[in-house]
């Protein structure tokens, strides 16, 4: 994000994330486990390409087996909505440096693989712009206490304190978070309820977005901005998915944002609002919506208390 500065130097962004994850584990005396779901669209070069099913199994199994070899943990890249959109997931770990570590480098495998086939691989947030879906960094966090229990299961049918702590923390947090979420003004259009296609084509294709446009929380909802997934399988697998940041975001401000978020709403009891049941796009719910351009993002960051976190480290870090 070039108009904030404090954003913008790696090794202070790395020094940052440091200090959160250490204030995070010290403040609430719990440890965030944490995976990614980085969603990608093939893009041909030219005309020359050769597009088919054959060539497109041989560069996803490419990439599953040299992620491997590197020592990448990734779950299967799978098919998403878009044409030639995939999506891959980084296996959740609370070794969230190495998390962060292997999403960077699996995106660098995914570009030179695809490179090979005459491919771009696209990670901008909406690069056919209202033609096609987005694409997204969904990041996956629980909590566990000192004894490995994840502190995100039920109590029967009851949610669990810390997990409503950590969706109020987050919620309250979204607008001024988005700077840390995108990386230029062309990605807010990836936070629209709908895309353009032709009309022949939407008996065949959803033209829903499935992208957060507003303040919103669900389970198992993916038209909010904060998701709880279905669990039933294993409770203990029971997560936050952060649906808002774009797959261009930078990891390590985005799980900044995540945790400094989480931490502020368990320290101060946050609770979040109602959870949106039904489609979060539907007006009848009067959910208040994400920033709708840069300049309101900055806005909301620079008056935050998460602007002056940050930039209280940079300064720090620079004069030192």
């Amino acid at each position: 994000m070039k108009k904030l500065k404090e954003l913008n130097d790696v090794n202070i962004v790395q020094s940052l994330f440091d200090h959160t994850l250490s204030n995070f584990k010290k403040n609430t005396k719990l440890t965030p486990v944490m995976a990614t779901e980085l969603e990608f669209f093939f893009v041909p070069k030219n005309n020359n390409t050769v597009i088919s099913e054959e060539i497109l199994s041989e560069i996803t199994d490419s990439i599953n087996t040299i992620a491997h070899n590197h020592g990448i943990k990734t779950g299967n890249i799978s098919k998403e909505t878009g044409d030639l959109q995939y999506e891959v997931n980084v296996t959740h770990s609370d070794n969230i440096n190495q998390v962060i570590n292997d999403t960077i480098q699996i995106k660098n495998i995914i570009a030179n693989i695809a490179n090979n086939y005459k491919f771009i691989a696209s990670f901008d947030a909406k690069p056919y712009g209202d033609s096609d879906v987005g694409s997204g960094l969904h990041i996956h966090l629980s909590l566990q206490d000192d004894k490995g229990h994840n502190c995100f299961i039920k109590n029967g049918e009851q949610e669990s304190k810390i997990l409503l702590n950590s969706i109020g923390g987050l919620l309250a947090f979204l607008p001024c978070s988005i700077p840390l979420f995108i990386t230029c003004p062309e990605d807010f259009s990836r936070y629209k309820a709908k895309f353009n296609i032709p009309a022949e084509q939407i008996r065949y294709k959803c033209n829903a977005t499935n992208a957060p446009v507003n303040i919103s929380w669900g389970s198992n909802n993916r038209t909010t901005a904060i998701r709880i997934p279905d669990d039933h399988h294993d409770p203990s697998a029971r997560r936050i998915e952060h649906r808002v940041p774009a797959c261009n975001a930078n990891p390590y401000l985005a799980i900044i944002a995540i945790l400094f978020a989480v931490e502020h709403g368990i320290i101060h009891n946050t609770l979040p609002q109602d959870k949106t049941w039904g489609n979060a796009f539907d007006e009848q719910y009067h959910l208040t919506t994400l920033p709708l351009n840069l300049t309101e993002a900055i806005k909301y960051y620079q008056e935050s208390e998460l602007h002056n976190y940050i930039n209280s480290f940079s300064q720090e870090r620079r004069q030192g």
